[in-house]
Order: structure tokens, then C-alpha cells, then sequence
């Protein structure tokens, strides 16, 4: 009597039908839970890519967005915080690269020295 991976298989002849049996059992023990799994090759995404669809572009008008059912008040504070960011927006695109540095180095030059980053020195 020989013992191969928990089989017993016997030396004497037996039926083939009870020893693919004894396989297949074997088979459900060992491998429980993976009886669904497809076999072969892996695929992999770099061989075959699908394109994509792409999709229209769909032009929209801007027009104020003004909630449905806001208070007159609500209103006119959206109203005024649109107005506002549009006139910050327009002096900051009005500032050319050099009076944005000029303007800096004046909020450098007005404040105290106590802000400045001390030197340090290692003999003193």
C-alpha cells in the first residue's frame, strides 16, 4: 500500500470511476471554496486598452444663481459678495508682477524690527 497526498491507492486493481472519485473528493477538501475560479493566464491592461466615449460639451450661460425661496436680504447679500469678489478680482489682475514686490516690500518696511529674524552667532 502506497499513501500519496492523504489518497490511500491501493496496489491491486481498482475501478477507474472509484479512483476519479476519490480524486475529485480530494480535490473539494483540499481546494474548499475555490471551485468557482476561472483558470489560465492572467490579463493584464497593458496589451489592450478600450477608448473612451467622449462626451459633448454642453455650453452653459452664466447668469446670476439666485436660490428659489431666499429672503430679499439673502439676496441682496449674494448679490453684493458677487459684486465684491468680481472688483477684487479686477484690481488684483490690475497689479502688474513689479507693484505686487513693491507693495510687499512695504508691509516688510512698516513692520517692527522685533519681527526681523535675529542673528545668530556662534562666539557671541
Amino acid at each position: 500500500m502506497e499513501y500519496h497526498n492523504l489518497i490511500y491507492l491501493p496496489t491491486t486493481s481498482v475501478s477507474y470511476e472509484l479512483l476519479l472519485e476519490a480524486c475529485a473528493s480530494f480535490l473539494v477538501w483540499k481546494m474548499g471554496g475555490y471551485e468557482n475560479i476561472e483558470r489560465g493566464p492572467l490579463r493584464l491592461k497593458t496589451g489592450i486598452m478600450k477608448k473612451k466615449k467622449k462626451k459633448g460639451k454642453v455650453e452653459e450661460q452664466e447668469t446670476p444663481k439666485v436660490a428659489v425661496g431666499k429672503t430679499e436680504a439673502e439676496k441682496r447679500f449674494e448679490e453684493k459678495k458677487r459684486q465684491r469678489e468680481e472688483q477684487r478680482l479686477k484690481e488684483e489682475a490690475q497689479l502688474s508682477y513689479r507693484s505686487k514686490i513693491e507693495k510687499f516690500n512695504e508691509q516688510l518696511r512698516e513692520e517692527p524690527e522685533h519681527f526681523d529674524v535675529p542673528k545668530v552667532c556662534p562666539t557671541k
